[in-house]
């Protein structure tokens, strides 16, 4: 009996030896896995309602030193299969247009080699929404009545156009929870009185493990046009 335990606990200690190793080797096999990065653009453009979605992938240890790759069997993007297009510098990007309504969240997806079932990446934004010029002065500033907050990961553009056609921006960062808010006069030291038309774009970035994709994300909505006379 005795000769008997000695050879069991032989066996066994041998065996957690062998899974040891084993599970060593996985880590180091899964450690060794090159990182796949994504980098995710999307555009809304509310005035034509239309939706496009852009997406280019790389695997490597560093963003710096990945290499592109492309996707067998493609991407897609809101359920609607995406052009691949390639790129100066070996890139290969994966392109989509819709006419659609704005839809939050946006996302894409695709198989990564090895998988076995379709993973997703999904982002969500607020849109602009309705906003007007409650009022507008040279001598007093500008106050733009907005209906959607701004976080901190966003940021709104306001781009005017004079009668000339003579187009001036203004950026302000977020995050912004006013519902009024207001531009000072001193920003609108070369603006000349008259007629304006104003369009917003809020632009949305981020970047993260996105179902273990490192993805980069920027997203851009253009709000409609809005006319108001500067004094």
């Amino acid at each position: 009996m005795q000769n008997k335990l000695k050879t069991i606990s032989s066996l066994t200690l041998l065996a957690l030896l062998i899974w040891a190793c084993g599970a060593d080797q996985n880590e180091t096999e899964a450690s060794q896995k090159p990182t796949t990065f994504a980098h995710v653009a999307i555009r809304y453009l509310e005035g034509e309602q239309q939706l496009r979605g852009q997406i280019s992938f790389s695997q490597g240890d560093s963003i710096a030193t990945a290499a592109p790759i492309s996707i067998k069997g493609g991407v897609s993007f809101m359920g609607s299969g995406m052009k691949q297009k390639d790129l100066p510098k070996k890139i290969i990007r994966y392109d989509a247009s819709l006419k659609s309504d704005f839809t939050s969240p946006f996302w894409f997806n695709f198989k990564l080699e090895g998988d076995t079932s379709p993973r997703e990446i999904a982002y969500d934004m607020t849109p602009v929404g309705e906003f007007e010029v409650q009022s507008a002065s040279k001598k007093d500033g500008l106050r733009i009545e907005l209906h959607s907050p701004v976080s901190s990961t966003e940021s709104l553009l306001f781009l005017f156009t004079d009668a000339n056609q003579e187009a001036r921006t203004i950026l302000r960062p977020g995050p912004i929870d006013k519902e009024v808010l207001f531009i000072p006069a001193d920003a609108l030291l070369h603006f000349i009185p008259g007629d304006y038309h104003l369009y917003i774009v809020k632009t949305k970035q981020e970047k993260g493990i996105k179902n273990g994709v490192d993805a980069q994300m920027i997203i851009e909505f253009y709000s409609k046009e809005v006319e108001f006379v500067l004094n």
